[in-house]
């Protein structure tokens, strides 16, 4: 990841001046905010830093003060460092990474690379430390084993995450109020499924509406109607907000009713229009959205009863919807 280039260059130019010695040690403060529980915890990160420099740098009482923390913050992951040490006058400021693809375990890497970088500058350009330095005593010295250690930190940036961002699947659900497509405002629900792939995605709906009746007639009639619809629907995303284009082909079922010849019958739709929206994270997967939406009608009809217009489709119809997204990784 980019991140770990960016920390690892920063971090040794502000640490330039500090002498390396031996071992480093540092003092380690550590905490995930909110929206950041999956992210690994304050052991899994101690260990990574201690595998990457060969020995456990973190002791209760040192002059090198780490504070580390990951949290969402503006619909993306974001891992936040500072770097204290009692000897200089002013510190540096702290260093901000973030995964807009909110993948902790690769923001949790460049990280403890990070971190690791800080408290030792030179960490990567010193040969292995021979077995007996690493640990004294014989029984944790396959936990710290130098050649392992080496091999963790010289290959973070070839070594592929697992998790590493790219296309997913996209499934959803909403509920859907519109204006124009029948003679009232409607109520209807959606479900939807697609794919994305960083900042663009493109999903498939299918929307069914429920019955809307029209106004009595001076004859005393009415004219029911409900509209099916399938909508292509390509984004463009930044952050939690998104734009789309829409096009849309279904069809309008009607029917009169209280007359003398009751009559049912079907008629195309299809319209093209744009769609503004919003999707707030839940957690890594799920997601809240909301849109509103304007459509133009290619295929204006008039709904009919006994030979008269009772209601005519208007050019520009309105949607708006709120539902669930759940992206898989």
């Amino acid at each position: 990841m980019r991140a770990h280039a960016i920390a690892t260059l920063f971090i040794s130019l502000a640490t330039s001046g500090v002498a390396a010695q031996t071992r480093e040690m540092a003092q380690l403060a550590y905490e995930r905010g909110p929206g950041a529980e999956e992210c690994p915890d304050e052991g899994e990160v101690r260990d990574a830093v201690a595998a990457r420099l060969g020995y456990d740098p973190f002791v209760s009482v040192a002059p090198t003060h780490v504070t580390a923390t990951i949290q969402r913050a503006a619909g993306s992951l974001r891992a936040t460092v500072r770097v204290e040490r009692e000897a200089e006058r002013r510190p540096p400021s702290p260093r901000v990474l973030t995964s807009r693809e909110n993948d902790c375990a690769e923001l949790a890497s460049a990280m403890t690379l990070a971190i690791s970088v800080a408290i030792d500058p030179l960490s990567f350009s010193r040969p292995a430390p021979p077995a007996e330095a690493t640990a004294p005593a014989p029984a944790p010295a396959p936990a710290r084993t130098p050649a392992p250690a080496r091999a963790a930190a010289t290959t973070p940036a070839t070594t592929p995450s697992p998790s590493a961002p790219g296309a997913h699947a996209r499934l959803g659900a909403a509920l859907v109020g519109s204006l124009g497509a029948a003679p009232g405002p409607t109520l209807g629900a959606e479900l939807l499924g697609g794919v994305r792939y960083e900042q663009l995605s493109i999903d498939l709906e299918a929307r069914a509406d429920l019955p809307r009746t029209s106004d009595e007639t001076e004859s005393g009639g009415r004219v029911r109607s409900s509209l099916l619809v399938a909508t292509l629907a390509p984004c463009l995303h930044a952050g939690a907000l998104a734009g789309c284009a829409l096009g849309a082909v279904g069809i309008v079922l009607a029917e009169g009713t209280g007359v003398a010849v009751p009559r049912s019958d079907t008629g195309l739709y299809a319209a093209v229009g744009a769609r503004a929206a919003i999707e707030l994270p839940m957690s890594a997967e799920l997601r809240v959205l909301a849109s509103l939406e304007a459509l133009l009608d290619l295929t204006p009809a008039s709904l009919q009863l006994d030979g008269r217009d009772v209601w005519t489709t208007p050019r520009v119809a309105g949607a708006a919807r709120a539902g669930l997204m759940w992206e898989p990784r």
